[in-house]
């Protein structure tokens, strides 16, 4: 499951009827004793975490030694977005800087997201199957955690790999006489990852650096392999995995998303280290991030109370019933008082047929059309953050205002396209189209998703 980074950066913008009108300024439309309600409060927010979280979050520095000479040439777009990540903290070693420069991301995304230079903006990209491309962000902040082990000679192991970007950095972090193997669960990403990599790093491909799996990494499929100095996971496990634990070979690392669907995640870091006295290994867990449900629920509740409401509306009784235990143990006050309420049902038959309009609402999954229910629960001056497009198609974060507008009390809307996103559909991602399992997305971690 995935959320988009903030609104940082805007690909388009266009505005439909009353073009003239002024744009009121961000966050006007949520204040105190305001009404807000937010949609799918469930999805995890692994995939992207704002700026200050990310700065905080990338704790290592250090330099790369010299790389092979036939490396693919640097990317004048890339570039550019990483010397954001940098100003901002995101990247602090050269090695990441590096790699990341040299590999094109657009050579893994959707043909019509690398048209229109979505490639390069800090923010998850659909690509297929229900996954995304995580933001730059995100994978700069994995590769610097890893960086300490990333080096020649190393042996990595990106479990979910996806569209084979990270593998890609990785793999030219590692070389030369370094391996990375991919393995991705949904046999057609790996099979299209394959095909990106090798027209991103042929040199790679060709000396068997990278290798691509298709497969279960919890179901026997490392029991042949060598231990390995990093390993990388793109998909929460319940609790730390085992199997993936025992793969790491002395002084190495893992960064992991662990945490059951619906209740808080947490980024760990860990690290494999030696016990002088014994001889024994022993492991080292760093929790670095709560990446858990309900966060933004309890944001917009901190922002409209004392006398606000929040509504946060859930379709996976699970999800729902998940959210309500970490937001009783993160914002206890505000549960008790009534600002925040969760209800689980679906927002599109009749649920808010009884509840006054909204000033402000959040939807969390992608719907194909800008739906008319939420439009119209919208109060006068308010506003609505949704993304819209089908679920292999392009999908575009729209802002929602509306206006008045006339003299006999009509009320006109305004909508601005932001930029690209990846979000799961508004109800595919539960199973009404007969498509999804109960549980939204299909995982790539042991039936999980982050």
């Amino acid at each position: 499951m995935r959320l988009t980074a903030p609104f940082r950066t805007v690909a388009t913008a266009t505005a439909r009827r009353l073009p003239s009108a002024p744009a009121s300024s961000p966050g006007t439309a949520v204040k105190r004793s305001r009404r807000a309600v937010l949609l799918g409060l469930g999805l995890p927010l692994y995939i992207s975490l704002p700026s200050f979280a990310r700065a905080a979050m990338s704790t290592t520095s250090g330099k790369h030694p010299p790389q092979p000479p036939d490396l693919p040439p640097r990317h004048p777009s890339m570039s550019r977005l990483l010397r954001v990540l940098t100003a901002e903290g995101t990247i602090k070693s050269e090695a990441v800087a590096e790699a990341m420069s040299r590999v094109d991301r657009a050579a893994f995304v959707h043909p019509a997201h690398a048209v229109i230079g979505e490639a390069y903006a800090d923010h998850p990209l659909p690509i297929g199957y229900n996954q995304t491309i995580s933001a730059p962000h995100m994978h700069a902040t994995a590769l610097e955690l890893l960086q300490p082990v990333l080096r020649p000679g190393a042996r990595v192991l990106d479990v979910g790999s996806g569209s084979g970007y990270l593998t890609a950095c990785l793999a030219l972090m590692v070389s030369p006489s370094g391996h990375v193997l991919g393995v991705e669960l949904v046999p057609q990403l790996a099979a299209g990852s394959v095909e990106a990599l090798r027209k991103a790093v042929p040199a790679l491909m060709a000396d068997g650096t990278i290798r691509i799996e298709a497969g279960n990494v919890l179901e026997g499929l490392l029991a042949s392999e060598p231990p390995f100095d990093a390993i990388h996971v793109g998909a929460a496990a319940d609790t730390l995995p085992r199997e993936l634990v025992a793969a790491l070979a002395p002084g190495g690392r893992m960064v992991v998303p662990v945490g059951r669907p619906g209740e808080t995640q947490v980024l760990e870091l860990v690290e494999k280290l030696p016990k002088e006295a014994t001889g024994k290994h022993y492991v080292r867990v760093t929790r670095l991030m709560d990446v858990g449900s309900g966060y933004l629920t309890a944001c917009l509740a901190l922002m409209v109370s004392p006398s606000g409401h929040v509504l946060g509306v859930e379709l996976v009784p699970q999800l729902a019933a998940g959210s309500l235990k970490a937001l009783r143990k993160a914002v206890p006050a505000l549960m008790a008082d009534g600002t925040i309420r969760i209800e689980a049902g679906n927002v599109l038959e009749g649920l808010l047929a009884s509840e006054p309009p909204f000033d402000a609402i959040h939807v969390g999954a992608a719907a194909d059309t800008l739906p008319r229910e939420l439009v119209a629960a919208l109060a006068p001056g308010g506003r609505m953050v949704v993304p819209v497009g089908r679920q292999h198609g392009m999908q575009v974060l729209e802002l929602v205002e509306k206006l008045p507008h006339g003299g006999e009390g009509k009320q006109d809307v305004r909508v601005t396209r932001l930029m690209g996103v990846g979000f799961v559909p508004l109800l595919a991602r539960y199973g009404l189209d007969g498509g999804a399992n109960v549980d939204g997305v299909k995982g790539r971690l042991g039936g999980k998703q982050a």
